[in-house]
């Protein structure tokens, strides 16, 4: 991921949560990771995390490793033990695109890390990580696509189920029950938004409203398989 010899990358998840489960495959969760050209990457969550990381993350091989809310601290560390404490590490995270443009890493808590690691030269990595993200893999797109098509069958149970009288989450049960019993993964940042009346707000989660007649149902639909994302959205009139 890192043009030097010697290097490394140091990603974080805020704002920028792509860059870190495209290497994990964990959820869209607050969490920064490791990846050294040699040896397998590591995913740095608060402790209190562990039982989330155990459950959700990660490909095989993604280590873990506490941060107790010291991050710096425990990617300073990492780096010493990989043996890169003067070496060239490339950071994602300094600046991004969208939401984040103007970057995800807190500044104490990169100040904090030069400090550490005085002898180490810190690259910005984050165009080179958006270029090799942005090239789809044709096993990546395929998995895009089964995404697709399981949350097409959500809909289709939203056509079959969607009555007045039935709750928002009664509707909501049946449309997830498809989707996991199609493979779909039950992780942090699996859910569907949906919403029935008539107003705003249009993309919030489902509650026990019954629906009525002449109501428009909005859902908005986060399907992971494998890893990857279908996020269409649908409205439906009763």
């Amino acid at each position: 991921l890192w043009v030097s010899p010697h290097g490394r990358v140091w990603g974080r998840a805020r704002g920028q949560s792509g860059n870190v489960r495209w290497i994990d495959n964990g959820d869209a969760g607050e969490r920064c990771l490791v990846f050294p050209r040699r040896g397998d990457p590591v995913t740095l969550w608060t402790l209190g995390s562990w039982a989330r990381w155990y459950e959700q993350s990660c490909w095989e091989g993604v280590q873990y490793a506490g941060t107790e809310g010291c991050e710096s601290v425990a990617v300073a560390a990492l780096i010493g033990e990989f043996g890169h404490a003067s070496g060239t590490i490339g950071v994602v995270g300094l600046a991004g695109a969208g939401i984040a443009v103007e970057g995800s890493i807190p500044w104490v808590t990169w100040e904090n890390l030069r400090h550490l690691r005085p002898q180490a030269r810190f690259r910005d990595a984050g165009p080179i990580l958006r270029r090799l993200r942005m090239t789809k893999s044709d096993e990546e797109l395929a998995l895009v696509g089964k995404a697709a098509e399981i949350a097409n069958l959500q809909f289709d149970a939203a056509l079959r189920i969607a009555r007045p009288g039935v709750r928002e989450r009664e509707l909501l049960a049946a449309m997830e029950s498809v989707a996991l019993t199609a493979g779909a993964e039950h992780a942090g940042d699996f859910a569907t938004n949906l919403c029935s009346g008539k107003g705003f707000p249009t993309n919030r989660r489902a509650s026990d409203r019954r629906l009525c007649a002449g109501d428009l149902l909005q859902m908005g639909l986060y399907t992971r398989y494998g890893g990857y994302w279908a996020h269409p959205h649908n409205a439906l009139s009763l």
